[in-house]
């Protein structure tokens, strides 16, 4: 069995007197009812249930939290949890959360940004650089296309023309032989 010692200390709410024991093993402060103190709030076990009630309901009634990026001021329904049992979220919302990681993949990949991706977006006025056709259905986003020795990038393409110059393994001589052969064969 390990050993505890007694510890009296005051309320920091009501100042009244409680006996705590500290347990030598998990080093943590144990009211004499048995409940867990938190070891950096000792407060009766009375003070401590209104502590977290009334910031319970603080936060009920505001339900609301300021995202850090876009300094606009979103219910709590519009961040991640960062943990469910304390009930804290994460300082960005989920909108500037997927714009960040958007972001972060695309320098990573290809060395672009999100407004440098838009601007090629923009100025191909949203259309497929080959076909001229704008992205449909399942492939709603155009891909960008790039050299794969130097990662320069060239330009945007629907998922179709893309693929096919992936199939092609970008060799030029390759697609003008099958350009070629469907002009022959048609």
């Amino acid at each position: 069995m390990a050993k505890s010692s007694r510890i009296f200390s005051k309320c920091e709410e009501c100042g009244s007197i409680t006996t705590h024991y500290k347990s030598c093993t998990t080093k943590k402060n144990y009211c004499v009812c048995g409940k867990h103190i938190s070891r950096q709030n000792i407060r009766c076990y009375d003070c401590y249930l209104l502590y977290v009630s009334r910031n319970y309901r603080k936060a009920i009634r505001r339900n609301r939290k300021k995202c850090s990026d876009c300094n606009k001021t979103k219910s709590l329904n519009n961040f991640h949890p960062k943990n469910r049992i304390k009930k804290t979220y994460f300082s960005i919302c989920k909108k500037c959360y997927r714009k960040r990681v958007l972001n972060n993949s695309l320098l990573r990949k290809y060395g672009i940004t999100l407004k440098q991706y838009k601007r090629l977006v923009k100025r191909g006025g949203g259309l497929c650089d080959i076909c001229g056709d704008s992205p449909k259905g399942r492939w709603s986003k155009l891909n960008i296309d790039h050299d794969h020795r130097t990662g320069k990038v060239r330009g945007l393409l629907c998922h179709t023309c893309n693929t096919g110059l992936g199939m092609f393994m970008d060799n030029s001589k390759t697609i003008k032989k099958a350009a070629r052969y469907l002009r022959i064969n048609s």
